[in-house]
């Protein structure tokens, strides 16, 4: 059923933005649950939609027939198996790769494998991967064939609808694991979307680089990281072209990142910073006339995500210095930079992106969110302006029983600005102060929080906790400058960016002094020891998960180390100088922490490894520190399942419950 846009623009927001009663308690597993609308992607003719659902631990591939809305076909995975990835390669094919979950670890691990499958269900199978073996002798074009390595599409070949050009990374042994480690020089074949048979077109040169093909399989872009954590950006004329640095040949700067390629290839996009103000933005680079053109001025935030035409052009910017602010290319006439401004005023005060558009340009889905809303999707008609709603994400979740996201910015000690968000539960006031839970961000570089639907958050503000998301130096979204005040303050300045963020909240809030805990995960653990340890006073209590401890051999251990680049990054960014590191290491630091303190950890953590949570138990035992530990078998870097999930955050809650009260 269809309606006006603006009719339903409207109605949603009054739905949205009007009130229900305060402090309703909402069942945990309702946050605990994974998301079970997950994308959707318009074929190129526009005839079909295809759209991953997830039930029952499942998450399938729908297949929709837009002529009568009726499921054309799909895929139906086995138990405990994922459809994580998937593109329309024709108008009647779509390939995919999945996730499987293993038994010993309760997270699904990406596999690798392509798969694919036609509209009316026929010629499903496995096309690539390490069990897609029927080969037939060593010869340059072979039927399928094992392979232990992770497939990308990077081309559909609009030319060419039987064949699609993919990159081949082969695996690298870990251990008991095979691991894509970025240290395995790409394959580039074109290969059949029916049979699977490929035919290998060249090798690249560089470990682990992104490709970025053309609609005619042309490459003449790469990005890819070297040992010493530098990140590249490459092109040569063609094939059997030199590659050379694209600020050597080009009008662009250094650590230049390639984004997109128009389906032409006349274009090419790239992410770097503008010098003048230390901003990233996108910049378009015409290889015709070899200039580079700004997209969007007056940005004071990096531009972060982007919307696309049909031909691959982007056309629109999205910057996040507190709320979403658009930008838009004014040289560009496509008729999707005015459909999305008219689809911005429909739907006021949320987050609205194009995520698919048909070749035509005529049929569009959009997905619109909110700190409120989990993300609803639409389908836009841009002759008859008229929009169907397809689904909604976190269907069993109420967004008028969501707290909304308060931006702040305060100024750090040393007159730095610093963002962040404040989400206060229904029952905050100046007569009533709710307790606080501080939650730095993991990452922790070029990673930020955005003002988006987290569940996290909305479930501790539904327990009566006010949430605290400060984005401290070192986190993306705010220029490269802001970004590089981080380096080598792990246990420095990042930390006191947290320390002075909650004393703002204190004297700024409705936030009860008396009552705050720190709670993070990965780095933000780390950060939450350390804060504990260096304003013991501030904190009635701590709660480390999957966290980082004893940076002493940071880059020796974990995931981290194996990657392409990684080691250098740790050294980069962490520091080398023994003393320094000693210094910046929870473990060492016990003694000074006051507050109660709760670890929790997965024995299946492959990126902060279980030795770092021995390493800090050990700590507080030798302060002669009781504390709660919970370590959760099966759980990775953080916890997937719904059973983990449950023994996670019920302990979580109970311990926030008994330290600084909830409702």
């Amino acid at each position: 059923m269809s309606h006006k846009l603006l009719r339903i623009g409207a109605l949603l927001c009054a739905l949205i933005f009007s009130s229900l009663s305060l402090g309703q308690n909402i069942p945990l597993d309702h946050f605990l649950k994974h998301s079970d609308y997950l994308d959707s992607k318009i074929s190129p003719d526009g005839k079909y939609l295809a759209a991953r659902l997830r039930e029952n631990q499942r998450v399938y591939l729908t297949i929709i027939d837009l002529e009568n809305n009726k499921v054309s076909s799909g895929v139906n995975p086995p138990m405990h198996f994922e459809v994580t990835r998937y593109d329309w390669v024709n108008n009647e094919r779509v390939i995919y790769s999945i996730a499987q979950k293993w038994a010993h670890r309760d997270a699904p691990v990406g596999t690798g494998e392509l798969f694919g499958v036609s509209i009316d269900g026929s010629q499903s199978q496995m096309l690539a991967g390490y069990r897609a073996s029927d080969e037939r002798g060593n010869t340059r074009i072979s039927n399928r064939s094992n392979s232990k390595a992770s497939f990308r599409v990077i081309s559909e070949l609009k030319n060419d609808p039987k064949n699609v050009l993919v990159a081949e990374y082969r695996f690298e042994r870990d251990g008991d694991y095979y691991v894509n480690t970025g240290r395995t020089r790409p394959i580039v074949s074109k290969m059949d979307v029916k049979t699977g048979r490929k035919r290998k077109v060249e090798m690249i040169d560089f470990p682990g680089a992104a490709l970025s093909a053309n609609a005619f399989g042309e490459i003449n872009f790469l990005t890819y990281t070297t040992e010493d954590a530098t990140i590249n950006a490459m092109y040569r004329e063609n094939q059997e072209g030199e590659w050379k640095l694209v600020e050597n040949v080009f009008d662009a700067e250094t650590d230049v990142e390639v984004v997109g390629v128009t389906d032409q290839g006349d274009k090419i996009y790239l992410r770097m910073t503008d010098r003048s103000n230390g901003i990233n933005s996108l910049y378009e680079l015409d290889l015709g006339t070899r200039a580079t053109r700004k997209l969007f001025n007056n940005s004071s935030a990096d531009i972060e995500d982007w919307v696309l035409d049909s031909n691959n052009e982007v056309v629109v910017g999205v910057s996040y210095p507190d709320r979403a602010e658009y930008h838009y290319d004014e040289q560009n006439d496509s008729k999707i930079i005015a459909l999305h401004k008219m689809l911005r005023k429909a739907f006021s005060n949320q987050i609205v992106t194009i995520n698919s558009i048909d070749a035509s340009g005529v049929l569009a889905i959009v997905k619109v969110r909110s700190d409120i809303n989990p993300g609803e999707y639409y389908l836009f008609n841009a002759e008859t302006k008229e929009a169907q709603f397809l689904f909604a994400n976190y269907s069993w979740l109420d967004p008028r029983q969501m707290r909304p996201k308060t931006p702040i910015s305060f100024t750090a000690r040393d007159g730095v600005k610093v963002n962040g968000y404040l989400t206060l539960p229904a029952t905050a006031s100046k007569t009533n102060k709710a307790p606080l839970v501080v939650l730095p961000h993991g990452g922790p570089h070029y990673v930020r929080d955005f003002p988006f639907f987290d569940w996290e958050v909305q479930l501790l503000a539904n327990r009566g906790y006010a949430v605290l998301q400060p984005n401290f130096r070192g986190s993306g979204g705010y220029g490269d400058a802001f970004v590089r005040l981080g380096f080598r303050e792990w246990g420095g300045n990042m930390i006191n960016d947290i320390i002075d963020a909650t004393h703002y909240a204190i004297e700024s809030h409705a936030v009860d002094k008396e009552n705050v805990c720190i709670y993070g995960h990965s780095y933000g653990a780390y950060a939450a020891i350390m804060a504990s340890s260096k304003a013991p006073e501030l904190y009635q209590c701590t709660i480390g998960s999957a966290g980082l401890y004893d940076i002493t051999d940071i880059s020796d251990e974990g995931m981290a180390a194996t990657m392409q680049g990684g080691k250098a990054y740790l050294r980069r960014w962490v520091g080398t100088d023994p003393k320094e590191l000693k210094a910046n290491s929870p473990t060492y630091h016990a003694a000074q922490i006051k507050s109660k303190v709760l670890l929790i950890h997965g024995d299946q953590d492959l990126v902060t490894e279980e030795p770092q949570y021995k390493k800090m138990l050990k700590a507080f035992k030798s302060a002669n520190k009781n504390i709660e530990a919970l370590l959760i078998r099966g759980a990775g870097h953080g916890t997937y399942s719904l059973e983990n999930r449950q023994t996670h955050y019920t302990k979580v809650l109970s311990f926030l419950d008994k330290h600084i009260g909830g409702e």
